[in-house]
């Protein structure tokens, strides 16, 4: 926790530190300037370490950088005036405004910081079902240690790096590089693997989303609704707004920071265009969209498609000012911002056509199983609006359809109202055209994946309208009319909605804590095979991972990019018989390509497959295995768990009494046998797959030949079939002789395997 709290600190201290050195020094009070500070100095940060990056690694850069601007901020504080208006600004600051919104925020990183808290150590990327955050840590890695522009090397016998290849290169998948290379500037200060300093600086984001929106809200809203109360409100809600805590609770760290990148860039845009260049703004805009273009350049075209909304807006309302070199300089200045350094440009190029042919994939079936998951797909359209403005897609499954509509309507009334408010129209009616007109085109496409993008994209604009107008609906002092209580409606639902929003997404993440396995266990391992290797009795090599025996999805990411990490220099094989819902599937080598399989395993604890041979080494969620006896298993699909007759859950954990595992059977099941003496390798079979008809009869392959083996009871209680097998090596096949249906038809996955019979066990008896 200590550490937690360091790499936090340390994260929101060297973006000040940027931008007291280079001199920041925008916005009007004291507040304001202050956010400007940090907000600012994170741009110039970004702005530095993206060209170093490029052929460095932060730990040639990461000291110089840091010493660099820490001299320069102490000189402009000791010998310039700006030191004197810094402790203006701080002292100015009233104690009764800043505390509750202190607290508030100190609630957010509490939440943030409560998995690394029950941990003991200060990383929770292993508490999310999102896996950008294995990719984002992987990249920390990479960056800490090479430039980006550089080919990562490719080892699939010891992928440590492998994932980052995808962030690699002039022409990258993924672009996203300006985050990454400051939170591996932070590890590199620290001294500490980036995996434990991940979670402290993305909780830093936390801070940067209160400071940025806060900053739209004071640029949108008339400062008449933000006096007394109204504006601690309004604070409060922009704090604890959900969209920010789902970002973190995600582990998303490129898209975290693009967000509020993205509305720096226009804030800094519109104030340009409206009261002309100052010195500041000259030199930021250009820099804010450099920023963006190297944290997240997907953002770039759509907050381009923004800025023509904006074009068009003004278009009606003043059409003269479009002539003059106010409105189009600005414009001009910050498309520099593009072209400053040709890698980047280059980059964001590649990145928006990855983005572009993914979302035209999307109306190809055959695609559609390895396109990111549409969080909205389940959604009744009343739930569309309320998920859009807090991301929260588990609520409205327990909640009915009626208060889903009642929320959606003061939501879009609080909206509407928001744009009609505004101080600029044209700022905030050019962000809803764009919003709308990115809706419909993934309305069009049919790629579902984009409404949880085009929410995040704008997500800020969503936050401060919905406030703006709940605050301006509120009956003004000393009104006594009988209706007066109606015009709070509207604010306590929305504001109700969004705090249940962010609980939920606070339960999330606390849930997804407790399932954690990466950090504990795999540093356990880590000692382990070092403790080994110090003996002089290292593991046997290669290492198989049993992707077939993760039955959690997220455990099987998680275990596939971080044992690499873990288990440095290890020859590591993926069982690619499994699920293939590990990175390892891609990254590394495949136990199919060898003789047979290696000797030493790492699998879930409580499978169903009971493997025999040696436990070397066992956690709460996986066991080492050495000379296992059931040396592999192709042919099951993912294992589930039967809680009731009609209930089928994901099998984390021991199986509590009364329920029981089984994992469906494919047309054939093969396993891979070693035994010690002669035996028997011993089945238990279930129910067959409901829309199949009842088929008495298995068909099984083994060394005492082929044979058709009678199921007494196919239907009513599972059926104990019993092979015999020699000592030493052999194989064993069941085949389903007839009408395997696949579960594409039976609308349960699309990957076009076929299901037949449950498997409820494997063993092997003497």
């Amino acid at each position: 926790m200590i550490g937690f709290v360091l790499v936090l600190s340390l994260s929101l201290l060297l973006p000040t530190l940027a931008g007291v050195a280079a001199g920041v020094r925008q916005g009007d009070g004291p507040a304001a300037r202050l956010a400007w500070l940090l907000m600012g100095g994170f741009l110039v940060l970004c702005g530095l370490v993206i060209p170093l990056n490029a052929w460095l690694g932060a730990c040639w850069f990461a000291w110089p950088l840091a010493l660099m601007v820490a001299g320069g901020a102490i000189c402009r504080l000791g010998f310039s005036p700006a030191g004197r208006a810094l402790k203006a600004d701080l002292l100015s600051l009233n104690p009764r405004w800043l505390l509750p919104r202190l607290l508030a925020q100190a609630l957010v990183l509490g939440v943030v910081a409560w998995p690394a808290a029950r941990e003991g150590v200060p990383a929770f990327y292993d508490g999310t079902t999102c896996n950008d955050n294995q990719q984002f840590g992987t990249d920390l890695i990479t960056l800490a240690q090479q430039g980006y522009l550089l080919p990562v090397p490719l080892d699939y016998a010891h992928p440590l790096n492998q994932l980052s290849s995808t962030i690699s290169g002039y022409w990258p998948i993924s672009g996203r590089v300006a985050a990454q290379s400051v939170g591996a500037t932070v590890a590199t200060l620290t001294g500490w693997d980036p995996v434990w300093t991940y979670s402290g600086f993305l909780a830093s984001f936390a801070v940067q989303w209160s400071l940025g929106t806060g900053l739209l809200l004071r640029t949108l809203t008339p400062p008449s609704l933000l006096r007394g109360w109204r504006g601690l409100v309004a604070d409060l809600m922009l704090i604890l707004h959900p969209m920010c805590l789902y970002f973190i609770a995600n582990g998303n760290l490129a898209n975290a920071f693009g967000v509020v990148v993205a509305t720096l860039v226009w804030l800094l845009l519109r104030q340009a265009q409206k009261e002309g260049f100052t010195r500041q703004t000259f030199w930021m805009l250009p820099l804010s969209v450099f920023a963006l273009a190297g944290v997240y350049p997907e953002l770039v075209p759509f907050t381009g498609l923004a800025g023509l909304m904006v074009l068009v807006s003004e278009w009606f309302r003043n059409r003269p000012a479009l002539g003059t070199g106010r409105w189009w300089l600005p414009v001009a200045v910050a498309t520099v911002g593009l072209f400053v350094f040709p890698p980047t440009f280059i980059r964001t190029v590649s990145t928006v056509r990855v983005a572009l042919a993914e979302s035209a994939s999307a109306s190809d079936p055959a695609r559609q199983s390895i396109l990111p998951p549409n969080l909205f797909a389940e959604l009744h359209k009343s739930a569309f609006v309320p998920c859009f403005a807090s991301m929260a897609t588990a609520l409205p499954a327990k909640l009915t359809t009626l208060p889903m509509m009642i929320i959606t309507v003061a939501l879009s009334l609080c909206w509407f109202v928001g744009l009609y408010v505004t101080r600029d129209r044209p700022f905030a009616w050019g962000w809803a055209v764009a919003f709308d007109l990115a809706a419909i085109l993934v309305a069009r496409s049919g790629y579902g994946y984009g409404w949880q993008k085009i929410s995040q994209y704008h997500s800020t604009i969503l936050a401060v309208l919905a406030i703006l107008g709940s605050l301006w609906l509120l009956p003004p002092p000393g009104n006594r009319a009988r209706w007066r209580m109606a015009g709070y409606l509207p604010g306590l639902l929305v504001s109700g909605w969004l705090l249940l929003s962010f609980g939920r997404h606070a339960v999330t993440l606390f849930q997804m804590s407790f399932g954690k396995c990466v950090t504990a266990e795999h540093q356990a391992l880590e000692d382990f095979c070092r403790q080994r290797d110090l003996e002089g009795k290292p593991l046997a090599e290669p290492i198989m991972v049993e992707d077939q025996t993760i039955p959690f999805y997220p455990a099987a990411y998680f275990q596939s990019v971080w044992l690499p990490h873990f288990l440095p220099g290890k020859n590591l094989v993926y069982d690619d018989a499994g699920t293939g819902g590990g990175y390892l599937n891609l990254i590394t080598n495949k136990v199919s390509s060898l003789p047979w399989p290696p000797p030493v395993h790492l699998a879930y604890r409580h499978t169903l497959v009971e493997h025999g041979g040696s436990e070397l080494f066992t956690t709460t969620n996986f066991h080492l295995i050495e000379n296992p006896v059931i040396a592999r298993v192709q042919g099951l699909h993912q294992e589930e768990r039967q809680v009731t007759r009609d209930q089928i859950v994901t099998p984390w954990g021991t199986d509590p009494p009364g329920s029981r595992r089984f994992a469906w059977m494919a047309e054939a099941v093969r396993l891979w046998v070693e035994a010690p003496t002669a035996g028997q390798v011993v089945l238990e079979v279930g129910d067959r797959f409901d829309p199949l008809a009842p088929s008495p009869f298995l068909t099984v392959e083994c060394p005492a030949g082929t044979r058709s083996v009678s199921l007494d009871n196919p239907d009513d209680g599972p059926n104990c079939l019993k092979i015999p097998v020699p000592a030493g090596r052999c194989t064993v096949t069941l085949r389903s002789p007839n009408g395997a249906i696949s579960p594409q038809e039976a609308s349960l996955s699309g990957d076009g395997r076929k299901l037949s019979y449950k498997i409820l066990s494997i063993r092997f008896e003497p």
